[in-house]
């Protein structure tokens, strides 16, 4: 006869966590993404080490987290500090507790909008997000939008950052907003997880054209905000797989200036990737979908005020994205107007980005300079597949311009009105 303790351990893992039903290789609805062990499922050792890390907890501590929301008293949620804090998992395990019960009156404010089923990433829960989601202007794409690997997007594009409501509004209101949005990404990631048969994550981009860093670093009240929601942060477990630093001017030295701003347990997940190297943006297993490059270049629409975009030294560079189907003619026409002597002009240059046998490629259909005295710039070429069609323009020398641009499928040539009453921004300086 089995002793009663090795029945009950067995009966755990074989019954409760299902250990013998754990999928090494991602399940069958998953074939579409890109398989990362990264986000593997519990594992048998996982499961072995969870038990040990729940009887390590005093009475008080076990009681709090069976009371802790689903998501939080999940096997799923141990796994997560297992693998992103090691050895140190008891302790960071105790830490959030701690800070659950310190902060329980807010965390129950922001739980009372967030149902336990909760799959789809949406700020308007989140307490004062009228406030702050026009501070911070994000994207917050779905897994089914999100990276090649099928994980969720929170992306940023920082010419949007208001840095001077950033340092005057209410820190303590911006704090509840910060954490509401960690739970709800716990609240979603877990379902994604449950759903999937692997350990979701997030992965965060930010876009840094038009972004004055210098000015952010320079401000101290932005800086000590920054330290302290990063300082809240490492409360929680590991829910970001990776951070993509994007369109940063090449051989930029602000790549060590970020390095050493960040805890290491995030360092190690950044990755740079230059303005103009789109290889790196979506051809890794961890890089952006078509759909979220289409999703991506809708946002930074949205975000205009107008059809017409200023470029400058601030903000070199900005494009636009079509959703094509082919095997068809696709076209693009841009149009400048020059607001000083020292531009010499726009670099356009249009790539065709299709789903390869396991990632995203692109091919150069245009890579053209024109002057300054160009008012407007035509192209077309044929695709055979089914793609996005990308459209970037970078000033040249400097100075600043004004750019439109159209992008079409089909046989016919896109067509712009050329009207300089339509927008301010073509006020000459």
């Amino acid at each position: 006869q089995l002793p009663s303790a090795f029945f009950a351990k067995f009966f755990y893992r074989s019954v409760c966590q299902g250990i013998f039903e754990i999928p090494q290789e991602p399940p069958k609805e998953l074939t579409n993404w890109i398989y990362n062990p990264m986000y593997a499922w519990i594992t048998a050792e996982e499961a072995e080490e969870i038990t040990t890390l729940r009887s390590q907890l005093d009475t008080h501590e076990l009681a709090q987290l069976q009371a802790s929301p689903a998501d939080v008293r999940h096997d799923v949620m141990l796994c997560r500090f297992l693998r992103g804090h090691g050895k140190k998992a008891l302790h960071a395990l105790r830490a959030h507790l701690r800070f659950r019960q310190q902060n329980h009156a807010m965390l129950d404010r922001i739980r009372a909008n967030l149902p336990s089923d909760l799959e789809e990433f949406n700020l308007d829960r989140c307490p004062g997000n009228a406030e702050f989601e026009r501070m911070f202007a994000t994207l917050q794409l779905p897994s089914s939008q999100g990276t090649n690997e099928g994980m969720m997007v929170s992306l940023m594009s920082l010419q949007f950052f208001n840095l001077t409501s950033w340092t005057v509004c209410d820190f303590d209101r911006l704090l509840e907003w910060f954490i509401a949005t960690i739970e709800m990404r716990s609240i979603c990631l877990h379902n994604q997880s449950l759903k999937q048969r692997r350990i979701a994550k997030c992965t965060e981009v930010r876009d840094c054209i038009g972004f004055k860093f210098f000015n952010f670093f320079g401000s101290l009240m932005g800086m000590r905000r920054f330290a302290t929601i990063i300082q809240y942060s490492l409360n929680y477990p590991e829910f970001m797989g990776s951070v993509l630093v994007c369109n940063l001017e090449p051989g930029s030295r602000l790549v060590g200036m970020i390095r050493r701003i960040v805890p290491a347990e995030i360092s190690s997940k950044v990755q740079f990737v230059d303005r103009g190297d789109w290889k790196g943006l979506i051809s890794t297993s961890q890089g952006l979908s078509l759909k979220a490059v289409l999703r991506w270049a809708g946002y930074l629409q949205e975000h205009q005020s107008s059809n017409w975009r200023r470029l400058s030294l601030d903000v070199p560079q900005t494009m636009w994205a079509l959703s094509v189907q082919g095997p068809c003619q696709i076209s693009w026409l841009v149009q400048q107007e020059v607001h000083d002597a020292s531009c010499k002009g726009l670099h356009i240059t249009a790539l065709f980005i299709s789903q390869g046998k396991s990632l995203p490629t692109h091919m150069e259909l245009c890579s053209e300079r024109i002057a300054p005295d160009t008012r407007k710039s035509p192209g077309s070429a044929w695709v055979e597949s089914e793609g996005v069609l990308l459209l970037t323009v970078e000033t040249q020398g400097g100075g600043s311009a004004s750019v439109l641009a159209s992008l079409s499928t089909g046989g016919a040539t896109p067509h712009l009105k050329f009207d300089t009453a339509e927008t301010p921004l073509l006020r000459r300086s």
